[in-house]
This record gives C-alpha cells, sequence and structure tokens, in this order.
C-alpha cells in the first residue's frame, strides 16, 4: 500500500507554488515557442495534516504533477531537429516522492525522456530530440506521461508542428573592392556588396576569420581588410556559396616593413668621371647609395637607365653618358633621393655632340680684295678672294657681277683657293662680301666671313 500524508502548507501557498512553477517552466526550461500545460491528476491517500502519516483517511483524487511542453519552434524544414523540452513538478508535500515516466513521439520516432522517481516540491526537466519528416505537411509531437502512486494513470498531450516544403537551395553573389594602407597602418577599408538568397545562416566573412555581417544582403558596406590579399566569403551554416578576392596594398610611395605601411627613405651619393677614349660618349663612375623600407628599391638614371634593384651599394660602378646624369635612389617609379653627376671630355678632347674628339679645325681664312679702292663713278673693279682651309668648302659671295654666286673651295697644296669676280658699274660705295662653311659639314667649325669695299668718287660737274 502507498502512503501519503497531506501537505501542512496552507492552500494559498501551494497555489502560488503552481503559479510559480508554471512561470518558471516558460521563461526557464522551455524554448521561444508556445508551451502547452496540464495538471497530471491521479488517487492518492488523504492522511494527517502533520506530515506524519501516523493515522490516515480514506482515498482522494487530485493533481499529482503539473506539466508544462514545449518545441523549441513550430515550423521546421524536413530533416531538421525538432526539440521537445518539459517541466514536471511534484505538486504533493515535501516527504512524497511520486515515480513517474515520460515518453515522447514525433511519427514512428519515439524516446523515454524520464522514469525516475521526483521530490515533493521539486521540479525535473525531460526532452528528447527528433528528426522532422522529410514529407511537407502538419505533424503531432506526442507525451505521454505515467504515474505509479495508488494506481497507475497516464495522461497524453500534443504539439502541432509544421514541415514546411524544402526551401530552394541557398546562393549568393559577391563582388568588392580592396584598398590602399595610409602610413602607419596595417589595414583599410574595403567595399562588399552581396545578396544572399534561401539561407537559414547567412554570414559574410573573410579567410582571416572576421566576420563582418549575417546580413542577407549588403551593398558598398565598408570592411576592414588587412594588408595582401584576403578571401571574403558570402556563406550559409559555414558552407561558401560565393566569394571574391580583395587585395590590399600600401598607398603610393609606402611599403610594407612586415607589421604596418611605412615611408621609404634614401640617400645616395657618388662621383662622376672624364672620358679620356676618342670617340668615346660615356665613362664609368661610382654611386654609394642606401635605401631602407621600400618594397621595390632601385638607382635609375635619368636617361632611363636602371643601374640596381638593390637596396643598397658602396663605390658601384655606373656607366655615364657625358654631360651631367642625375641618380635617382627610388622605391618603384618614385624618387627618394638623388644626386648630380658630371662627366666632361680628358685633356686635348672636345665634346663634337656625339662623343668626346680632337678639336676641330679653325674655321676657313677669307681675304676678299679688289684692283680699286676709289672709282669714279661708273667704272667697274675686279675682286679677289683668297680662301685658305684644310677642307672643303661652299662659299658664296655678294656685291659682284651676278651676285649672289655660289662657289666651291679646293684645298690644295697650300690649301688656299683663288677666285675673281667683277663689280657692275658703280655710282655708290659698294661692300663686297663672302661667307664659307666646310663642306662636308666639321662639328665645331663655324662659318667663316670676309668683305672689302670700294668707294665711288662723286662725279663734279663743269660749269
Amino acid at each position: 500500500m502507498y502512503y501519503f500524508v497531506t501537505p501542512s502548507v496552507p492552500k494559498a501557498l501551494q497555489l502560488f507554488l503552481v503559479a510559480t512553477f508554471a512561470l518558471l517552466c516558460f521563461t526557464t526550461a522551455v524554448p521561444s515557442a508556445e508551451a502547452i500545460s496540464w495538471a497530471h491528476s491521479g488517487t492518492y491517500i488523504s492522511c494527517g495534516g502533520d506530515d506524519s502519516g501516523s493515522w490516515c483517511f480514506p482515498e482522494d483524487t487530485g493533481t499529482l504533477l503539473n506539466v508544462t511542453a514545449n518545441t523549441n519552434k513550430t515550423t521546421y524544414q524536413p530533416g531538421e531537429t525538432v526539440t521537445l523540452s518539459m517541466a514536471v513538478y511534484n505538486y504533493l508535500c515535501s516527504n512524497i516522492a511520486i515515480l513517474y515516466d515520460v515518453i515522447g513521439s514525433l511519427g514512428s520516432q519515439s524516446s523515454v525522456m524520464a522514469s525516475a522517481a521526483i521530490g515533493g516540491y521539486t521540479t525535473q526537466y525531460p526532452s528528447a530530440t527528433f528528426i522532422a519528416p522529410t514529407t511537407p505537411g502538419t505533424y503531432n509531437v506526442s507525451m505521454n506521461v505515467c504515474t505509479y502512486y495508488v494506481a497507475h494513470v497516464c495522461t497524453t498531450r500534443s504539439i502541432t508542428i509544421t514541415v514546411a516544403p524544402p526551401l530552394p537551395p541557398a546562393s549568393a553573389i559577391l563582388s568588392g573592392s580592396g584598398c590602399q594602407i595610409a602610413a602607419g597602418a596595417n589595414s583599410c577599408m574595403g567595399t562588399a556588396t552581396w545578396s544572399i538568397t534561401n539561407a537559414t545562416s547567412p554570414v559574410l566573412v573573410n579567410s582571416t576569420g572576421a566576420v563582418y555581417s549575417n546580413s542577407p544582403m549588403g551593398n558598398g558596406v565598408a570592411i576592414s581588410l588587412p594588408y595582401g590579399q584576403s578571401t571574403v566569403s558570402a556563406q550559409n551554416s559555414g558552407t561558401v556559396l560565393a566569394s571574391t578576392m580583395l587585395t590590399t596594398s600600401c598607398a603610393t610611395g609606402l611599403s610594407w616593413d612586415g607589421n604596418k605601411c611605412v615611408s621609404p627613405t634614401a640617400t645616395i651619393s657618388g662621383s662622376g668621371c672624364t672620358i679620356e677614349t676618342l670617340g668615346e660618349n660615356r665613362c664609368a663612375g661610382t654611386a654609394t647609395w642606401n635605401i631602407s623600407n621600400a618594397s621595390s628599391p632601385n638607382v635609375y638614371n635619368g636617361n632611363g637607365t636602371t643601374y640596381s634593384i638593390s637596396p643598397s651599394g658602396t663605390d658601384e660602378n655606373i656607366n655615364l653618358l657625358y654631360g651631367v646624369n642625375t641618380i635617382y635612389a627610388r622605391n618603384a617609379g618614385v624618387s627618394l633621393a638623388s644626386t648630380n653627376l658630371t662627366v666632361t671630355c680628358g685633356s686635348g678632347l672636345v665634346w663634337n655632340g656625339s662623343s668626346c674628339n680632337n678639336p676641330p679645325p679653325p674655321a676657313p681664312q677669307i681675304r676678299v680684295s679688289v684692283d680699286k679702292e676709289l672709282i669714279r663713278s661708273g667704272d667697274t673693279v675686279v675682286t679677289t678672294t683668297e680662301v685658305t682651309a684644310a677642307y672643303g668648302a661652299s662659299c658664296m659671295i655678294y656685291g659682284v657681277l651676278g651676285s649672289p654666286i655660289a662657289f666651291t673651295h679646293t684645298p690644295t697644296s697650300s690649301n688656299t683657293s683663288v677666285h675673281t669676280y667683277p663689280t657692275r658699274p658703280l655710282t655708290s660705295t659698294q661692300v663686297i662680301s663672302v661667307t664659307c662653311e666646310a663642306n662636308p659639314a666639321i662639328p665645331g667649325v663655324p662659318t667663316a666671313t670676309g668683305e672689302s669695299r670700294v668707294d665711288v668718287v662723286p662725279t663734279i660737274e663743269e660749269t
């Protein structure tokens, strides 16, 4: 025979405890979907009110357990996990334990959620998980609660859930842009635009582990990117739906030192040289440089020659062209420091425009004379031009009959040629001039000139 001692707790307090139990079930033991509750009743033996069990009364019927149950939600995808949670409260007095069991089921699935003794005024929290059916529709998640006290009594309740049609496969589109990192920083703000559809757990993440957003979409959203390349992906519950590679680099003129973008620095010095070889246009100078924090160090001549891509060098030979050479220490194409190195022709050599050579010969010597320097009006004179040069020359004479007249100087053994031309009848002073230039042209030899003057005596008329 089972004995039960009636509670000595006042009835009002018992009702308060029941209300508190129900609230507790809703707020702690049971997830967010709407819960169901019921009183599980049965027969018990009503005894004295002193909890001593020293004397008893006939059997009575009333609430043995208060039960609350819930599923974690009401709508599921096929194959999704259904979680059934319960709270069972022993409504009887503190010194009586009740044996009970709970069996939960969903279709052909069943689970023994509890088979234990529950002490008076205490709560236990049975739970079970099931797999949502693969066929869409409505289903009952059932609970069968049985107690073994005086009599074997069972109550059954159920919660209706819906299995929705399967969602179309999740998909995503994603694009973005990288950025340039400022001095002293190791990251910058790029952008991402994405749309994730039919996803249960959308997320935008970086391959570094950074989570950018749990929103299914975004347009031109600023995202922090580290130095280098990052794979940004749109995912659903860990499955990559789309990805893009975004690249960051240090801003122009900066370089990566392993931790951050820094401004490169450089020093450079050197020495020019003298061309001593006839016909040469260059010689070997030297350069010393040091380039720090540069991603693409190089030493460069302003004429287009790259000497080195090493970050440092000491008294390194460099080929220099005649004239002033500006030598740059650079990072990529950005100049960090420069020096001017000068190249000249050696002793006895002169620059002819293309190379260092012997000095050019002197300009032609021109002597212009006339047979008479003073004549009467209407007279003519004969001009004589002597050209002296060790090379051929092309000449022009002006102020003679038929001028201008071209003639050629051809060197003889004495290197002097003589050319005579008459004038027209003169009525006023006449200047006879000659110009000559080397033919073929000789660099450095200028055009030569010579001239003479003929004066005319005015005519005196007789009276």
